[in-house]
């Protein structure tokens, strides 16, 4: 199985994000991220055995999250990693996912040193580094925010199938209610 670390997005925002955003992406050119899958990658572990995974979800769970508040965070801007993916931005709450990131990469016993707080909207197939740049400029136009409070942070498995990725919460550790200094 696969695991990464993700903060999960509320329905609305992802209904929002797939409507607005990923709607205009050409299918043919970039495979869409299914809106379920929408989420902001914290970590991503990978490909593990079962018998690690047991591990590796001991670790996320002793994580020093403890006091870590809840916070607010906004998406907007849209970027990409070369031509390879298509994504949202992070303004606001970008400096306590990293914190957050940097916490849980403690916790895991893995190195996580180019954290880039994103949600991915797409992945190339076959289009060209202009093609994935014109839909980057088309996507930056449409002007598209959204702001919601990141509650928790996921341990998500990943099981690959014909038909897309299925994501299932494994661990999930709720942040504080009340702001406690991070």
């Amino acid at each position: 199985m696969r695991l990464f670390v993700a903060v999960r997005l509320p329905e609305e925002v992802k209904t929002n994000i797939s409507r607005k955003l990923v709607a205009l992406v050409p299918e043919e050119a970039f495979k869409h991220v299914e809106k379920e899958n929408l989420h902001i990658t914290i970590c991503f572990i990978g490909e593990v055995l079962p018998e690690d995974a047991e591990n590796l979800k001991a670790g996320f769970e002793k994580a020093e999250l403890q006091d870590v508040a809840q916070f607010t965070v906004c998406c907007t801007g849209i970027g990409s990693f070369g031509k390879n993916v298509l994504w949202l931005g992070i303004t606001e709450g970008a400096e306590e996912l990293g914190k957050i990131a940097g916490i849980v990469s403690r916790g895991l016993g893995i190195v996580n040193p180019d954290f880039h707080a994103h949600i991915t909207l797409a992945r190339n197939r076959n289009a060209s580094f202009e093609e994935a740049k014109e839909i980057t400029e088309k996507l930056s136009k449409t002007n598209f925010s959204a702001e919601f409070p990141a509650n928790s942070v996921c341990l998500m498995a990943s099981e690959l199938s014909r038909s897309g990725p299925h994501y299932e919460v494994v661990s999930e550790r709720t942040f504080a209610s009340i702001s406690s200094g991070l």
